[in-house]
């Protein structure tokens, strides 16, 4: 009987539980964990990058994107085959250019944000930081052609028009959409000298590829023209202005670094608590608690497939009966310590209280 009228209320308490979380808003759902998160902290990625004005903008995006690649590839080709090339003479200087190959990485970022595709590269273009040095990419390459090289030449018409897309059109839209839909976060060191590993391979291959052809795409790395020393100083200068721009690019706010100082809600009832967890500086969950089987549980919520994983699991009966488990200093060492205070204190109270006599001068003999 015993049994059974514990396992009943056991029930009870279950089912007030389940009707209390019930009201909470999507309380198991990705969007619920960031929700519930402090308002500055990296949030939007879960919310805003899936809304439908974020997916529109990025099938925007792609759509330019890909149509200005395709059109410039089209137009290199055709012109390496007037000058009686052949169509891999065309791809292969269609990619000496930077511009058509950052095109084409914004084609691939932008449509893999539009689709949420479940390939390993739609989800490796999803990450934050890979948005944000892809954003970067087009932004260098947009303010280095209209800085250096607009006046170099004027297209007109159908030209014209991949020319703007490729180089203003583009990177200007990719600059709103990071504005508005990338959520901040905080950037390594390692992590942002790491994106210059495309711009550095894509200068040293093509030296390489010039000396070899001696065309070089741009003026200011023509070594023909230039020499050795003034392309590496041109160079070193674009880069840093590169590496100025990711620096900028991938980082987080002040705001959003202090906002996990807050205390997190919990909510929950009956036995059941629901409560958000910062596992990392980029990595949101959630602690689940049930107090009848005296388990705690974390979830690690992954913003790109909008999953929840079970990270760790653990029954707290036993642990809530040490006394001293892996703790410095140890808890008899402190009681000795309270002791010999209270000792100090008692001892100087009671010569407060007692003061000794003053000496009495003993007097001289006559």
């Amino acid at each position: 009987m015993r049994g059974r009228s514990s396992a009943k209320i056991r029930r009870i308490r279950r089912h007030r539980a389940n009707a209390e979380i019930a009201g909470l808003p999507e309380a198991l759902t990705g969007e619920s964990l960031v929700s519930r998160a402090p308002e500055n902290v990296p949030r939007r990625e879960a919310t805003r990058r899936n809304s439908s004005a974020a997916r529109t903008l990025a099938a925007l995006i792609a759509l330019i994107s890909w149509f200005a690649f395709v059109a410039q590839t089209d137009i290199t080709i055709n012109r390496l085959l007037a000058r009686g090339g052949g169509v891999l003479d065309g791809l292969d200087r269609l990619t000496m250019y930077l511009t058509n190959l950052t095109i084409l990485m914004s084609a691939l970022c932008f449509t893999s944000l539009a689709l949420s595709l479940k390939s390993p590269m739609s989800r490796f273009f999803r990450q934050p930081s890979v948005i944000s040095a892809v954003v970067t990419y087009l932004a260098f390459v947009g303010i280095a052609y209209n800085l250096l090289l607009r006046h170099l030449w004027t297209p007109t018409g159908f030209r014209a028009l991949v020319n703007e897309s490729l180089h203003t059109v583009v990177p200007l839209l990719a600059i709103v959409y990071w504005i508005f839909f990338v959520p901040v976060f905080q950037a390594s060191l390692r992590k942002s000298l790491l994106w210059l590993v495309y711009p550095l391979g894509y200068l040293l291959l093509t030296l390489w590829r010039g000396a070899l052809s001696g065309f070089y795409p741009y003026p200011f790395i023509d070594v023909n023209a230039l020499g050795y020393p003034r392309v590496i100083l041109n160079a070193s200068l674009l880069l840093a202005i590169l590496a100025a721009l990711l620096a900028r690019g991938n980082g987080g706010s002040s705001a959003a670094m202090a906002a996990p100082n807050q205390t997190p809600p919990i909510a929950g009832g009956g036995g059941f608590f629901l409560m958000p967890a910062q596992f990392s500086i980029n990595s949101w969950g959630c602690y689940i608690m049930d107090i009848d089987t005296q388990t705690v549980c974390a979830y690690q919520f992954n913003g790109v497939d909008h999953t929840l994983k079970l990270m760790a699991a653990r029954n707290f009966k036993n642990d809530r009966r040490l006394s001293n488990f892996n703790t410095t200093p140890a808890p008899n060492e402190v009681a000795e310590w309270v002791k010999k205070e209270q000792e100090q204190v008692r001892g100087g109270n009671a010569q407060n209280e007692n003061p000794a006599p003053a000496s009495v001068e003993t007097p001289k003999s006559e």
